[in-house]
């Protein structure tokens, strides 16, 4: 009888079919390994990318509040510059005033001691 080496004892582990198999299922283990790796990357990115978008979306809505105030703080402190200005002129007003008071008190001063 033709011996084989399927039919020796051991002979499978020792055949070219057993050397494919035992190649293939290495190279799938590699793959899924690969693929495993990539996969746990690409899903830390994306859960990255969301608390990106997150944070940016408040950090949006925090400063359109702010400006948001801001503008109306910009609105009053206008406001409140022109009272300034108006009350500046008034008080520029009333120094002048007293400017010439003071002068001519010191001339009715000068002319008192003259005499």
């Amino acid at each position: 009888m033709n011996e084989t080496p399927i039919n020796k004892k051991n002979g499978f582990f020792h055949s070219n079919l057993f050397i494919f198999f035992l190649g293939q299922t290495i190279a799938f283990l590699c793959w899924a390994i690969v693929a495993a790796i990539a996969w746990g990357r690409l899903s830390e990115r994306l859960e990255e990318g969301q608390k990106w978008r997150a944070n940016a979306e408040v950090q949006l809505l925090k400063l359109n509040s702010e400006n948001t105030n801001n503008g109306y703080m910009i609105m009053t402190d206008r406001d409140r510059l022109d009272q300034y200005g108006e009350h500046i002129k008034y008080l520029e007003e009333q120094d002048r005033k007293n400017y010439e008071l003071r002068l001519r008190l010191e001339a009715l001063e000068r002319a008192s001691k003259k005499e």
